[in-house]
């Protein structure tokens, strides 16, 4: 079954909140790995640089951790946030 540009989106998103990488979210949702790589590498620089990554707060009591990068982003995630969404949201920048 053929997933649209629209579903392999989805599945972008939901892989940086994962916290999973590539490979591992593919198995976990069922999606061919060469395909989503075709979507990630295409969406890397256009509408994924354009949308927001929504941080949900843990059942633990994390320490915050602010970041003040020279071009002007202003991030504040928990400390305990994975490193592949932090890389994420830095790339967005």
């Amino acid at each position: 079954m053929s997933k649209s540009s629209e579903d392999y989106q989805k599945h972008l998103v939901l892989q940086v909140q994962s916290g999973l990488s590539k490979s591992a979210y593919c198995k976990q949702a069922g999606i061919p790995y060469q395909s989503f790589l075709y979507h990630w590498k295409k969406q890397s620089g256009s509408s994924l640089s354009n949308s927001f990554t929504l941080l949900k707060p843990g059942k633990s009591k994390s320490k915050e951790l602010e970041l003040h990068l020279p071009n002007g982003c202003y991030f504040s995630i928990p400390d305990d946030c994975p490193m592949s969404l932090l890389q994420k949201l830095i790339s967005l920048c």
